[in-house]
């Protein structure tokens, strides 16, 4: 019945709940979203009040403002869009009214040409959506044993995009750092 700022994040493997940090905004009524080839979790509305949206980045445990919607939007319905890097969202309400439109959230996104490598096997990185000009530093992770084994650096091109050969296969989880 109240708002809350907490977030808990269920392991399947031990069957329990931990917490996962405080979020920036208390809600209720919200939208959590995983977005594709990104993995963070989107969080929308919530409150009829306010219009903040923000991400949970799992691997560093926190959550991050990441802009607001049009207007305050609770109870709504939402889904990633056929369109690469795109969440609409849709209906719900807003200050004791029914809602009849839409916001869109655009995100960026990380992909592989490939599900798995083996070892010394050319793998294809691309992403979109970035800022153009930013700078995305990828982490290399050996799949066991977890430890990092090298960060590799890439430049968005002037419409958010970028694509590179330069890494090689064997047991390397690819992920944002």
């Amino acid at each position: 019945s109240n708002d809350l700022a907490s977030a808990e994040v269920y392991d399947a493997a031990t069957g329990s709940f931990a917490l996962a940090g405080r979020m920036s905004a208390a809600r209720r009524g919200h939208l959590a979203l995983v977005l594709p080839h990104n993995n963070q979790v989107l969080l929308v509305g919530g409150s009829a009040e306010s219009a903040e949206a923000e991400l949970y980045v799992p691997w560093r445990g926190l959550f991050r403002r990441t802009g607001s919607l049009v207007e305050p939007r609770a109870e709504a319905a939402g889904a990633a869009l056929g369109l690469e890097g795109w969440v609409v969202l849709s209906g719900g309400k807003s200050r004791n009214r029914a809602l009849a439109s839409s916001d869109l959230y655009r995100f960026p996104t990380i992909r592989t040409d490939q599900e798995s490598f083996g070892a010394g096997e050319t793998i294809g990185v691309s992403g979109a959506g970035w800022q153009p000009g930013e700078r995305v530093t990828l982490a290399l992770r050996a799949l066991r044993g977890g430890k990092e084994s090298r960060a590799v650096s890439l430049t968005a091109d002037v419409a958010g995009n970028f694509y590179s050969r330069d890494f090689r296969g064997g047991e390397v989880d690819l992920g944002p750092q």
